[in-house]
């Protein structure tokens, strides 16, 4: 039996939109997904925080600052200044640009 151009195009047009709307739906149930986690994650972090702090006590500094000692040398300034060029490295004459 005749099967006409408009059928096919429509049948194709019908198959290709159930295809669209199916990846839609799996991306949106993906993103919902990451969503929730991230909720979790951060309930998780925030009921953590609120467990180390307890009250009446200021929060701990992870690593303390060691105290400066007055006999402690000073830093050493690099001898050249930076802005000469003195430091930079000699660019090979193949990789130079041609002078006009």
């Amino acid at each position: 039996m005749y099967k006409s151009p408009r059928a096919d195009a429509e049948a194709l047009f019908t198959s290709r939109q159930k295809q669209h709307n199916q990846v839609q739906k799996e991306k949106d149930k993906a993103r919902q997904d990451r969503i929730e986690q991230m909720a979790r994650l951060k309930a998780k972090r925030l009921s953590q925080d609120a467990a180390q702090e307890q009250p009446g006590q200021a929060p701990q500094l992870e690593t303390p600052a060691a105290p400066r000692r007055e006999d402690a040398e000073p830093e050493k300034k690099p001898a050249s200044d930076p802005r000469d060029g003195s430091d930079l490295l000699e660019i090979p004459p193949h990789l130079r640009r041609p002078s006009r």
